[in-house]
């Protein structure tokens, strides 16, 4: 986005922005929140009336969203709310902005003032609304996820992020795995050979760390087709979204329904037979707009630089909102997504290292039959306004059936010799159901002097699982060499799951919970902002096991856990200078139920607490964001051995802990009107501090003490090369521990991306035509292991992708 500098009146408002004639009528408007001089560009973009005001006026200011069909005076009075500004029309197309002199700089989005001084001039260029498709903004003035209010990310006393859907075109991400990797302290880990989205988030093992729309689901691969944004709100969050993982959570926005047409064609082609159609179409279906669509379709076919591994992809979205009055909105969606893919449990270690075999060794079996997953995931959500203070909403997400089936020969631990693997005959079908529901009232007003933006809610959630897990002894005959892998006869046909009978097991399980919960953001001065609230939750887990494959014995044998807990959250934010903040906050959260003791006792479920302080700025009127964070985050309760048991060797006792404390860093956001930016960098120093299995002062898993990113891009403007792009970035992560016992390190790696794209108009359409190097420089790096599922992780490494090249051509009309 391209911003002129400031001008003499004469010139600025012979030429500001449109050339269209105000209107009386009402006129539609779609401006999402964002910083105010942007909100005041599209406004005058959509009436064609002019406004003269100094740059300086409205620097560090806020606008909340301007949606429907208004007339143009109340659509501005709108958009001014709470910012102190006063605006005055000098002629039926020209308008002033003013500011009181008793009001003074760095008012926020709570500000409610009237206010007054001498106007001067700002000229910009057009902006584009958060959700527009064509959006090549790598920052995101706003948060939804860390307040669930629409507050300004500089005036939020949290860290969280954005990944945008501009990061996520140019990098080609079609996983949520390689979407995240642009945010600092987020790494991946492969559950079930990657399977599910398991992420690592400030050292701890987040799994049951991904969101949608702001509702928890938990599971498996998401596809990005019908992603509009990620938000990553780091540390404790129980405060807000309940039971959780203490390193914070993973929420995704899908992408919603437009009020302007747009459609889009992409096909993707690329290293080892990779195929992918994507169709993104939107728009409205009547002539006032009040219903709109949305529909995105992505088919995916790759095979994979590991052998005998391969994945289809069918996903189906469909939204459609209705609009009945421009203060009320109703949205109903859809996602539909099934995989059929090869699961892969990687390589093992030799002594302390991934094994020095090629990376694309296959060693679970190639008669394995392919594997499948899908689910349905539905969403109702509608909101309405009262007034310009007060809004209710409510969202509710049902997942009606979730389906895993695995079947495969799985490689479990690596002989004495130190180059065979021992492997057994693994299955494994998981049916679930989820819902969600959270019902919320938001709204603003004055108590004296202090300015409040409340918050009031209450969630449930509810996820009902059919487990079975079937598996065979396969020592006499399924050792396989993996400096020379033969594949030997297996004796179980392994598509007939029901034929499997040495080891039968199925599991009930039910977690029910849910939650009230309030919050409120104070301004206390103009500059100094307050952020208090607290939750109150009421858990159940229950669960039925039989292993003699029964499912009436397994209800039989069922029976439920019950606990409740308070947790509170704080926060507090200083602007000393409308673009920079400095803040602080305390985050206490309830974690997972930790099940029942050997003799039936109910541990005492996990919980955790957080400090962290740090600073906020943007440049530029908010075209770059910067944030600098140190925390200080423990977690107790957990599950270790019990000593003071002696005739059982496998009791447990819940007095085990682990402690993260480190320094994040993320920039994001122009450099220059050509130059985009994402960078991140995290030092993490984590440690178990208390447990009895001998892991004391181990490093956790996965969690490395440097990494970071960095990705750019640059836009040529000049002829005759305008249309032409450049992007590159760098990923890099230090030595990683696999397992709790530090038994094993992956190898520290930096892996360098690279992008070129040009756009340009053809046959009335935009075209774009890309082509994606990913590790450019061919280093051989480890993503992950797995140390929830495996027993054993060190024989679940999973090796990075090589040089891989893809390329793409995107219709746009």
């Amino acid at each position: 986005m391209d911003f002129s500098p400031r001008l003499p009146l004469s010139l600025a408002v012979a030429a500001v922005l449109a050339a269209r004639p105000a209107a009386a009528e009402p006129v539609e408007f779609a401006i999402p929140a964002q910083s105010l001089s942007q909100s005041l560009l599209a406004y005058s973009q959509a009436t064609g009336i002019r406004i003269a005001f100094n740059e300086e006026l409205t620097h560090g200011l806020h606008a909340p969203a301007l949606a429907g069909r208004l007339e143009p005076e109340p659509a501005l009075k709108q958009l001014l709310s709470g910012s102190g500004l006063n605006f005055r029309f000098t002629t039926p197309q020209a308008v002033v902005l003013s500011q009181d002199a008793r009001h003074k700089p760095g008012a926020s989005h709570l500000d409610l003032a009237p206010a007054a001084m001498p106007p001067v001039t700002v000229l910009g260029t057009p902006v584009y609304a958060a959700d527009d498709p064509h959006n090549p903004d790598y920052g995101l003035p706003n948060t939804q996820t860390a307040t669930k209010t629409d507050t300004p990310i500089i005036d939020t006393p949290f860290s969280v992020q954005v990944v945008p859907r501009a990061v996520i075109n140019d990098r080609k991400a079609n996983s949520l795995q390689q979407a995240v990797e642009t945010v600092s302290g987020v790494g991946f880990m492969p559950v079930d050979g990657g399977v599910y989205n398991v992420f690592v988030l400030r050292g701890f093992v987040g799994d049951s760390a991904v969101f949608r729309n702001g509702l928890r689901l938990e599971g498996f691969n998401f596809d990005t087709a019908n992603l509009e944004r990620i938000e990553v709100l780091k540390g404790p969050s129980a405060m807000l979204y309940g039971r959780g993982q203490p390193g914070g959570l993973v929420n995704i926005v899908t992408k919603q329904a437009l009020d302007r047409d747009y459609h889009s064609i992409e096909q993707q082609f690329g290293s080892y037979d990779f195929y992918r159609t994507h169709l993104d179409f939107g728009g409205p279906l009547n002539a006032d707009k009040t219903l709109l669509y949305r529909l995105n379709i992505a088919y995916q076919d790759n095979n994979s630089f590991r052998d005998y591994v391969s994945m289809e992809r069918v996903l189906v979205a469909p939204t459609l909102t209705w609009r009945p009055s421009d203060r009320t909105e109703l949205s109903l969606g859809l996602e539909f997504q099934n995989d059929d893919f090869q699961r892969d449990d990687g390589i093992p270690a030799v002594l302390n290292r991934p094994a020095n075999i090629p990376i694309s060794r296959f060693l679970n079996d190639p008669k394995d039959p392919l594997d499948n997953q899908d689910q349905l995931a539905i969403n109702l959500n509608w909101h309405h306004q009262f007034d310009d203070n007060w809004t209710v909403r409510h969202h509710f997400m049902a997942v009606p059936h979730k389906t895993y089936m695995d079947r495969a020969i799985k490689p479990v631990f690596l002989l004495d010799d130190n180059r065979r693997v021992f492997r057994n005959g693994v299955g494994q079908t998981d049916d679930q159901a989820f819902y969600a529901s959270d019902l919320s009232l938001t709204g603003k007003f004055r108590t004296g002097g202090l300015k409040h933006e409340v918050l009031l809610g209450y969630d449930y959630f509810q996820k009902e699982s059919l487990y079975r897990f079937h598996a065979f002894d396969t020592s006499p005959f399924a050792a396989v060499d993996i400096f020379n892998p033969v594949f030997p006869a297996l004796p179980v046909d392994l598509v007939d799951f029901a034929g499997w009978g040495d080891f039968r097991q199925v599991s009930v399980m039910r977690d029910r919970w849910h939650g009230v919960y309030f919050q409120d953001q104070i301004q206390l001065l103009n500059n100094l902002f307050l952020t208090g609230g607290g939750r109150h939750d009421w858990a159940e887990t229950g669960r039925g096991d039989n292993f003699a494959d029964s499912l009436s014995a397994a209800q039989a044998n069922f029976s439920y856990n019950r606990t409740e807990r308070f947790s509170p959250r704080v926060g507090i934010l200083y602007k000393p200078l409308s673009w920079l903040s400095v803040f602080g906050n305390f985050n206490e959260a309830f974690g997972s139920n930790n099940g029942r003791s050997a003799d039936g006792r109910p541990f005492a479920p996990e919980t955790s607490s957080q400090f962290e302080a740090g600073i906020k700025s943007e440049f530029w009127d908010g075209r770059l964001t910067a944030n600098l964070a140190f925390y200080h985050l423990e977690k107790r309760n957990l599950l270790t051995a019990n000593t003071q048991t002696v005739t059982d060797l496998t009791d447990q006792s819940a007095i085990g802990a682990a402690r993260s404390r480190g320094l994040e860093f993320d920039l994001n956001g122009k450099l220059t009107d050509n130059l985009s930016i994402n960078a991140a960098y995290a030092w993490a120093d984590t440690k178990i501090t208390q447990d009895n299995d001998g892991n004391q002062g181990h490093q956790l898993p996965l969690a490395p003490r440097h990494s970071g990113s960095i990705w750019t891009r640059y836009e040529v403007d000049a002829e005759p090369l305008r249309g032409l792009s450049l992007a590159a970035g760098a990923f890099l992560a230090g030595v990683r521990q696999g397992d709790k016992e530090n038994s094993v390190q992956l190898p520290g790696y930096v892996r360098v991306d690279s992008a070129i794209s040009y756009r340009f108009r053809a046959m009335g359409s935009t075209m774009t035509a890309q082509f994606n190097v990913n590790n450019l420089l061919d280093k051989i790096y480890y993503v992950g292991t797995d140390a929830i599922d495996s027993a054993i992780p060190r024989a679940d490494i999973i090796p990075g992708a090589p040089r891989t090249f893809l390329g793409s051509l995107k219709v746009e009309f």
